[in-house]
């Protein structure tokens, strides 16, 4: 009879070299079972070898190799799922994140994570489950998508282990994703159609054009604006909060480098004081 189910085995490195220690069901003549100590050797590590990383990488995929072998499936402690550390997420970590953020986090559980790790216990989303999923996931969807995806499980992942919980964090570096593919190149505006597309419209539209025409600002930062954020005097404008698409809330921009003190043109500014004078 084997002493013990699931193995997390043990990763060393003597004399430079890396080992994976183990326990292997060896059977006996009368059919029986008995567990014994084994050493797996992984492979030299240093300037001739591979580096510590990978060795650890291998060390992993061996031990799941043999759990696998042995009908040994790492188990979910009660109320420790990966969707219950996901809930807890959602209490904690979601009400900080700006609602198209968290729009796009509860699409990637619903529609992805949750229907395929819901179940399963945090530390065992390995490098080679991973590995996995990304590769289902390139059949169907783009690259970015993927790397969004894995993002959300590790941030996930992240909280989880901060909290006391048995999780593993995998770096996309230890991934392969595949390429980018061919880049569509984007469509854009010159500054004729620009000009006239302004010149064509009514307000409020032709000073929030001429406004994202010359700064660059999105439609929701934009639309945040009010007139303490507008220095005529410094000739700046700054951007701190954006207007959500969905329910028109004012929040936070959609990430930390979107706040800004940008300049205000000299053109721009007569189109502004323009429009205030007329407000």
């Amino acid at each position: 009879m084997a002493k013990r189910r699931f193995q997390k085995g043990r990763f060393e490195i003597v004399n430079g070299v890396a080992y994976t220690l183990y326990y292997e069901d060896v059977v006996q003549p009368d059919g029986s079972a008995e567990s014994r100590r084994a050493r797996h050797t992984i492979g030299r590590i240093g300037e001739n070898g591979m580096s510590q990383r990978s060795a650890f990488r291998e060390h992993q995929a061996f031990m799941q190799s043999v759990n696998l072998k042995r009908g040994s499936v790492a188990p979910a402690v009660v109320g420790k799922t990966f969707e219950n550390i996901v809930n807890q997420w959602r209490k904690d970590v979601a009400p900080n994140l700006s609602p198209s953020t968290l729009r796009q986090r509860e699409s990637h559980f619903r529609h992805h994570i949750l229907p395929r790790f819901g179940k399963e216990a945090p530390h065992t989303l390995t490098v080679t489950v991973l590995q996995q999923f990304a590769t289902e996931l390139r059949r169907k969807v783009s690259r970015k998508t993927v790397v969004q995806l894995l993002t959300t499980i590790s941030g996930v992942q992240k909280y989880a282990m901060k909290h006391g919980a048995r999780a593993v964090v995998v770096s996309l570096k230890d991934l392969e994703l595949g390429r980018e593919g061919v880049k569509v190149r984007r469509p854009y505006f010159t500054s004729e159609q620009a000009r006239k597309i302004i010149g064509l419209s009514k307000e409020p539209y032709r000073t929030m054009f001429t406004l994202a025409w010359c700064t660059g600002l999105r439609a929701g930062e934009i639309l945040a604006l009010n007139v303490a954020d507008l220095d005529f005097t410094s000739r700046t404008i700054t951007v701190n909060k954006s207007a959500d698409d969905n329910n028109r809330e004012i929040g936070e921009t959609k990430t930390e480098t979107s706040n800004a003190l940008l300049p205000l043109s000299s053109v721009l500014a007569s189109v502004l004081q323009n429009y205030l004078e007329k407000a």
